[in-house]
């Protein structure tokens, strides 16, 4: 390379040899070596995740197993619909049966019982204590025509309808 390095570039000499020429061709040499060290690499990676995967699956997963947790499945879903349909019929007799109790004057359940409100007693205290549910004391003031929950006083008697 005994060229001139300030000479300037002639891209219609075919023959012109420069020292950035031989740096490029080492470069393009290194690489597809570099490149299939790299594929080689991530082969041998692929391969050695898939046999661990192999080795540590579990032992006895296999179609006839899965086929029978989708039956397994399959009867759960039907006793699910048995039990919906089961419990859509039981909250129809409740309502079927409301409308007779009412035209009647009141159920088998039982007669009004009068309550004398003490000191500390609100609606929700009473529905608690008649019938064990305190979201039933609307059903209380409804009963007694009471608008305001604070209209209650010491000494005034409720009447305690039968537990709906």
């Amino acid at each position: 390379m005994s060229e001139d390095p300030t000479r300037q570039y002639d891209a219609s000499d075919p023959n012109a040899s420069y020292d950035w020429d031989f740096e490029d061709e080492a470069k393009s040499r290194e690489g597809p070596r570099l490149l299939w060290g790299r594929i080689l690499a991530l082969v041998v990676a692929l391969l050695l995740v898939f046999f661990l995967g192999r080795t540590t699956a579990p032992a006895g997963s296999s179609d006839a197993e899965v086929q029978d947790l989708r039956d397994q499945v399959a009867e759960l879903e039907a006793e699910v619909d048995t039990l919906r349909t089961e419990a859509a019929a039981a909250s129809e007799e409740p309502a079927s049966a409301a409308p007779s109790e009412s035209a009647t004057g009141g159920g088998t359940g039982g007669e009004s019982e009068t309550y004398v409100v003490r000191s500390g007693d609100t609606l929700n205290t009473i529905a608690e204590d008649q019938y064990g549910d305190v979201g039933l004391a609307d059903v209380i003031a409804e009963a007694n025509g009471i608008t305001d929950p604070a209209q209650l006083s010491v000494g005034d008697e409720l009447e305690i309808p039968p537990a709906p």
